[in-house]
């Protein structure tokens, strides 16, 4: 039986020119674009029923996504007539789409875009048995090791396209709202209309829900005056974005379980896996955008989004008579944070979860079944970078880059966070997400009303308390350990302040306490590695204090 297998690129090295989060978008969309043109061809070629992936139902051939939710790469059963005719074809309306948009010589753009963009065809027989997916794709990284050389490298007609911008010549008032409508390019205004894609501070502020507008220039006077607006919600986060990238674990290993599979159920089951990937696409889009963040690309499991990093919400508070001075008001305000972007990844888990791992339709496509065979489960690990609102947005996209690919390591199924702060100070983390002290460092910075230099003095008193800790630690039985933990702080941490705190059902310390407990509960300390399982152990709770510093902090520290 004879397969073919596409993929486009160069992704990263395109996405590499962008500098604004406007280009960022388009770069990806633009690959999108082509495999768009990609599939529409192929379909005619060898009917819909022939494509094994993506599936692309009526919803992605439309405008006003938002988003590229075609992958880089699609797989057949068939051959193509004359594929280098096609691809020269889209490469050449491609090139006149945007030597019309930026006002250039088609000529020129057709070269470069001739000798830069990547699009290669692998054409095998294979049985039907084999694993189709899994030997094209591996056919499919072999031939974008080939990647050609573009000779036209001073030229700078995609940077153009992507960061377009108005003439900036001219002085005319009438011409203002002429300019604003030419800031974007075509990809842009076709899919986003008349809200056009928001700039990074935009994205960062956005669950403030403030009505300060951003020129992209005035950076310093759009967050004066945010704070000005929202003076008890705001935090020095706000000038901080999270950019998130997340991909499908195990992926390879469910693949071939349904492959495996007998003759009579096999093709079921693989369009059905090629459906779920579109649905979970489109679902991540929802939620992505209902946090109010921007999706990049949501090809199957593989995402890219940039996003907020907190809600924060303001709750009235009423004081007691003993609490109230003379003519103060019975109300006083205290913050805390109602959701994260945590909490926008356990969203997009849960919809995995539906769609692969609990997923039973009626008993005629079990992927439950399969999965529970399988030693390890399919699962989706996220890197998070969170830099300041001027920080390059190429570096941070190899950064989230490489905070994913710590993520993917060892068990997978993990979060892997950075923060580049603007002094250059960074700090980084690894969560696993099956630990239950993952959820729980969500309680630790519920509250935003503990004191930062509380904080402060509780981490610097602890550092030199750890090995007393450590051999606490080493308890094995974990009831007199926990004890010894209650007692650690009852004698180490005995100032009122601190009695207060733990006595507090909502208490800082007592969170911190009930973390540490869990911990060293999931991953104890033996002989063997207890300096190493302890470093480990150290290294979470300061990134959960990190973490909490980082979110309360009213200023730059």
């Amino acid at each position: 039986m004879q397969y073919t297998a596409i993929t486009i690129g160069p992704i990263f090295r395109t996405m590499q020119i962008a500098e604004s989060s406007k280009a960022i978008w388009s770069a990806s969309y633009l690959f999108s674009y082509i495999m768009k043109q990609i599939y529409t061809y192929v379909e005619k070629e060898v009917g819909e029923k022939n494509i094994i992936l993506p599936y692309a139902d009526k919803s992605l051939m439309k405008r006003n996504l938002k988003a590229g939710l075609f992958p880089d790469r699609i797989i057949f059963i068939g051959k193509l007539t004359d594929f280098e005719t096609k691809k020269s074809e889209i490469i050449n309306n491609l090139a006149a789409l945007i030597a019309n948009d930026i006002a250039v010589d088609l000529e020129l753009v057709q070269k470069y875009l001739s000798n830069y963009l990547v699009i290669n065809c692998v054409e095998k027989e294979l049985s039907e048995s084999d694993n189709a997916v899994d030997i094209m794709n591996k056919y499919l990284d072999t031939s974008e090791l080939f990647q050609k050389t573009n000779l036209y490298v001073d030229n700078s007609y995609l940077s153009d396209f992507f960061e377009k911008k108005p003439d900036e010549d001219s002085n005319n008032p009438s011409d203002v709202a002429e300019k604003k409508s030419n800031s974007y390019n075509k990809f842009i205004t076709d899919e986003f209309g008349k809200q056009p894609v928001p700039s990074i501070n935009q994205i960062a502020t956005a669950k403030l829900k403030h009505r300060v507008k951003s020129s992209r220039k005035e950076d310093d006077n759009f967050y004066d005056n945010v704070k000005k607006e929202k003076p008890e919600e705001f935090r020095n986060f706000h000038k901080y974005i999270a950019i998130v990238q997340a991909d499908g674990d195990n992926f390879g290993k469910f693949n071939e379980a349904l492959y495996a599979l007998s003759n009579d159920i096999r093709h079921d089951y693989i369009v059905q896996l090629s459906k779920n990937l579109t649905k979970f696409s489109k679902a991540s889009l929802k939620i992505v955008r209902k946090w109010s963040g921007v999706p990049i690309y949501a090809g199957g499991d593989d995402l890219l989004f940039f996003a907020p990093i907190a809600d924060i919400e303001k709750v009235e508070m009423k004081k007691s008579n003993a609490e109230k001075a003379d003519g103060e008001e019975a109300q006083s305000v205290k913050c805390t944070v109602k959701e994260d972007i945590f909490d926008v990844l356990n969203r997009i888990d849960a919809k995995f979860n539906e769609l692969f791992t609990e997923y039973n339709k009626e008993g005629d496509v079990d992927f439950k079944g399969v999965i529970e065979k399988l030693e390890k489960k399919p699962s989706m690990s996220y890197g998070i970078t969170i830099t300041y609102y001027k920080f390059p947005l190429d570096q941070a996209l190899s950064n989230v880059y490489s905070m994913l690919e710590k993520a993917k390591k060892g068990n997978k199924n993990a979060v892997s966070l950075q923060i580049i702060k603007h002094s250059g100070q960074a700090f980084y983390a690894r969560f696993d997400k099956a630990d239950s002290s993952y959820r729980e460092l969500k309680k630790l910075y519920s509250d935003l009303s503990v004191n930062d230099d509380f904080i402060s003095g509780f981490m610097y008193k602890l550092h030199p308390l750890t090995t007393v800790l450590k051999e606490i630690a080493l308890e094995q039985d974990e009831e007199k350990r926990n004890n010894r933990i209650d007692a650690f702080f009852e004698n180490f941490f005995d100032e009122d302040i601190h009695k207060k705190q733990l006595n507090d059902e909502n208490g800082f310390l007592k969170k911190v306490r009930e973390l540490i407990q869990k911990i060293y509960t999931e991953h104890p300390l033996t002989t063997e590695n207890a300096e190493k399982q302890h470093k480990i152990n150290l290294d979470k709770l300061y990134s959960g204090l990190r973490f909490y510093q980082f979110i309360n902090a009213k200023d730059e520290k």
